[in-house]
C-alpha cells in the first residue's frame, strides 16, 4: 500500500503543511525538523505522487533542453551549468539530442505543447524558426541560446535570450590574424542561416573593412548536405571538413589561416592539413572557437575564441525558471556575455613564414 503525506506527517509528529515544504523544497523548515522528515521518509519507503502534484499544480517542474550533438564539449559545459541550477530550483533536466534531425526537435517541442515540460531551453538551429515563434507567441516559456528572432524585439512574451558576443569574437579573431599579416583567411562553419554563424561573419566582415580590406566569399565554407563518414572520421561533420579543407587548399593555395566555428569539424580539418603538408603553424595559422579539454594539450596547442559557456548555461537556466514562475509577459533584452581570446601557439605571423605572402 502507497504510503501518503499524511502518514509521513503523523509518525514525523508535523503538520501536513510542513511535510509539503519539504517534499517540495519550498519555504522554510527548521534543519531538524527537516531532518526529521527526511529519515521517517526515508523508513517508510515515502515517494511523492508527482502526477497528483503536476494536475494541482499545472506544472511539472521538469525543462526540456534541446540541443543538436553530443560530440562537442561546448554542449558538455552548456548542460552542466543548466543542470547545476536547475536542481538547486529543485527542476529535473529532460535532454533532448537531436543529432540535427528536424523531426527529432519537433516532437520535443510537442512534449511543451502536451504540458510535459514547463518550459524548454534551446541551442539549435534555424529549421524550426516558425514553431518556434508559434510556440512563444502562444505564451510558452523558452530561452534560446546564441540565436534571435528579429520579429520578437518589440513584442511581449515569456521568451528569453542568452547569447555569446560573437560579432565580438569574430572580429576579434579576425584583427588579430590581419594585424600578423594573414590576409586570404578561410572559414568553415555549419549551417548557413543560423545566427551565432551570421554574428560571426559580421564581425569579421568589420575587421576587414576596418583596413579598407573584403571578405573573400570563395574561402567561406558552409555545411549544406555533410557527407557520410570518410577517411577514416567518424563523424559526419568532421568528413565533410576533412574534404572541404583539401579541395580550398588545392584552389586556393595562398590560404594562410583557418577559423574552425563548430568544434567536431577539427578533426577533419587536421587530417586534411597533415595529409597536404600544412603544418600548424609553419604554413597555416589555425583558430577554433569555445575552448576544450584537449586543446592546450595538441601540437601546437590551439588558439580559441572561448564562450563562458558554463555561465551561459546558468544564466539561460535561471531566466526560464524566471519565466515558468512569473508568466508576466515582458520584451526580452538578450543577455550577453563576452567571450575571452585564449592565445597558444597554432597562429603565427605571416612574414615570419611566407615573406612573399606578407603584403598584397
Amino acid at each position: 500500500m502507497r504510503v501518503t503525506a499524511k502518514q509521513v506527517a503523523e509518525k514525523a509528529g508535523v503538520s501536513m503543511a510542513t511535510v509539503s515544504r519539504v517534499i517540495n523544497r519550498n519555504g522554510y523548515v527548521d534543519a531538524s525538523v527537516r531532518a526529521r522528515i527526511e529519515k521517517v521518509m526515508a523508513e517508510v519507503g515515502y515517494v511523492p505522487n508527482r502526477t497528483a502534484k503536476n494536475l494541482a499544480t499545472g506544472r511539472t517542474r521538469t525543462v526540456g533542453l534541446i540541443i543538436t550533438s553530443l560530440q562537442s564539449p561546448y554542449f558538455i559545459r552548456l548542460t552542466e551549468g543548466i543542470q547545476d541550477v536547475l536542481e538547486n530550483k529543485g527542476y529535473h533536466l529532460l535532454l533532448c539530442n537531436t543529432k540535427f534531425n528536424t523531426k527529432i526537435e519537433l516532437e520535443n517541442l510537442q512534449l511543451l505543447r502536451e504540458g510535459m515540460l514547463d518550459g524548454v531551453i534551446t541551442s539549435t538551429g534555424n529549421l524550426t524558426h516558425e514553431v518556434m515563434l508559434g510556440l512563444v507567441r502562444q505564451n510558452y516559456p523558452m530561452v534560446f541560446i546564441n540565436r534571435v528572432f528579429d520579429e520578437l524585439k518589440d513584442e511581449a512574451t515569456r521568451a528569453g535570450f542568452v547569447m555569446g558576443d560573437l560579432h565580438y569574437a569574430g572580429l576579434n579573431v579576425t584583427r588579430y590574424l590581419l594585424e600578423q599579416g594573414h590576409r586570404n583567411i578561410a572559414v568553415l562553419y555549419g549551417a548557413a542561416n543560423s545566427t551565432s554563424n551570421q554574428f560571426r561573419l559580421e564581425g569579421m566582415s568589420q575587421a576587414y573593412a576596418a583596413l579598407g580590406l573584403r571578405v573573400r566569399p570563395e574561402l567561406l565554407r558552409c555545411v549544406a548536405n555533410p557527407p557520410d563518414p570518410s577517411s577514416g572520421l567518424n563523424d559526419k561533420e568532421g568528413a565533410w571538413a576533412y574534404s572541404e579543407t583539401l579541395e580550398l587548399l588545392q584552389t586556393h593555395p595562398e590560404v594562410t589561416a583557418i577559423l574552425v566555428f563548430y568544434h567536431p569539424m577539427l578533426t577533419g580539418i587536421m587530417q586534411a592539413l597533415r595529409e597536404v603538408g600544412r603544418n600548424v603553424p609553419d604554413s597555416v595559422s589555425l583558430i577554433g572557437f569555445d575552448d576544450f579539454p584537449l586543446a592546450p594539450y595538441l601540437d601546437p596547442p590551439l588558439t580559441v575564441m572561448d564562450q563562458p559557456v558554463y555561465e551561459i548555461g546558468r544564466a539561460a537556466a535561471r531566466l526560464l525558471v524566471h519565466k515558468i514562475e512569473d508568466a508576466t509577459l515582458r520584451v526580452a533584452e538578450p543577455i550577453v556575455m563576452k567571450p575571452e581570446f585564449i592565445i597558444r601557439r597554432s597562429c603565427a605571423p605571416v612574414a615570419n613564414r611566407y615573406p612573399a605572402l606578407a603584403a598584397e
